[in-house]
């Protein structure tokens, strides 16, 4: 069988372009992919073919009517959802080429339905104009040289707000009149996707979300944030989420790859996904910040090791899409049901909240800590 992918991207040029090409276009590209399934939700680091991709419609930013062709892309993908589907808009992070993206995507769906129990997840993928040169082919360089395509795709992300924006307008608009799917709405945003979002719900003037749209998406993961810690605190435009969303979780972890060459990119500054908002205080009720350290398993981590995948990246910054704890309560996230999200999860006392590293003097802020699960039989990671 084959996995179906729908996407929405401001690229320019060639479907799907080719690695180091990051034309942007002023405007939005919806289409659909089918990858193949591997029938394994474990295979997390393998390879997938790209079966078929179809460009199906366009949009120009400088139109500011609904439209048509959003319309009918966006109604397919909910449709798609039915019954029983949970439609996931996803950001997805540094690196990453409109081909990667999309193959992430299916292993996405592929991992999540293997949860105890699974969630069937529709994605559309919003696809920033990444350069798609991979963390894995800086091996070996230096990190002024690892920063030099980080920077680039930073700008493309920040560039890429507006047309975010739009695309989460049309989603908004399609989702009123789609029914019982829109309202299982999800969004999940890992890495330099927290940088797309974070300027997309810049471009939206005071007073957004329109009345009928707050709390329109049921749940809203930001995983891994790459972005300054300052901005995942009250008051900024990314926790203008906590109006648009019924739930917002904010995952953290010991993350290198934020600490090493996010880090040196930005000058040293903390990252959210690494570290934690800010400041805890004023953050809505609805808005959770799981440390994800203690439940980040080593049964996983010795599975994805075999299979090629590294410690500073696959294991400690890409910990949502391949490990089985974090798994079990993001699918609970996804499917809305609270009652397991609750049993996957700690709250902390007031006095816990602000945990010192292991190896260090960094403070990393957090209201719950993930709890490890039957799958941590192996010892710590």
């Amino acid at each position: 069988m084959a996995i179906r992918v729908f996407f929405a991207t401001n690229r320019a040029g060639a479907l799907p372009p080719p690695v180091g090409d990051a034309a942007r276009l002023e405007g939005l590209r919806f289409g659909e992919a089918r990858l193949a399934e591997l029938g394994d939700p474990l295979r997390t680091e393998a390879e997938r073919d790209l079966l078929e991709i179809t460009e199906t419609g366009a949009l120009a930013l400088a139109d500011p009517r609904p439209s048509p062709a959003a319309g009918a892309a966006f109604a397919a993908w909910l449709a798609e959802a039915g019954v029983d589907g949970v439609p996931l808009l996803w950001l997805h992070g540094f690196a990453n080429g409109l081909e990667g993206v999309l193959r992430r995507a299916a292993q996405i769906v592929e991992f999540y339905a293997g949860a105890e129990p699974g969630v069937r997840l529709v994605p559309l993928v919003c696809a920033w104009p990444s350069l798609g040169v991979t963390l894995g082919r800086l091996q070996g360089l230096d990190l002024d040289a690892a920063a030099e395509p980080y920077r680039t795709d930073q700008d493309s992300a920040m560039r890429s707000g507006p047309a975010m924006a739009r695309l989460l307008q049309e989603v908004l608009l399609a989702r009123a009149a789609a029914g019982a799917p829109g309202r299982r709405l999800a969004l999940l945003a890992h890495s330099m996707g927290n940088w797309v979002l974070h300027h997309a719900l810049s471009s939206f003037a005071p007073g957004w979300p329109a009345p009928a749209d707050r709390l329109a998406i049921r749940h809203a993961v930001l995983m891994a944030a790459d972005i300054d810690q300052h901005l995942g605190q009250a008051g900024t435009p990314l926790l203008r989420l906590a109006d648009l969303a019924r739930a917002v979780t904010i995952g953290t972890n010991v993350d290198p790859v934020l600490e090493t060459v996010s880090g040196l990119a930005n000058g040293g500054g903390r990252r959210l996904g690494h570290v934690g908002p800010g400041r805890l205080e004023g953050l809505p009720g609805h808005v959770a910040v799981v440390d994800c350290l203690p439940g980040i398993n080593a049964v996983d981590r010795g599975r994805i090791l075999a299979a090629g995948g590294t410690e500073w990246d696959s294991i400690h910054h890409q910990y949502y899409r391949n490990n089985q704890n974090v798994r079990a309560h993001l699918a609970a996230a996804f499917a809305g049901d609270a009652a397991r999200l609750e049993q996957t999860r700690q709250p902390l006392a007031a006095a816990d909240r602000l945990a010192r590293e292991p190896l260090g003097d960094l403070v990393r802020a957090r209201t719950h800590v993930l709890l490890p699960s039957i799958f941590d039989i192996a010892g710590p990671p």
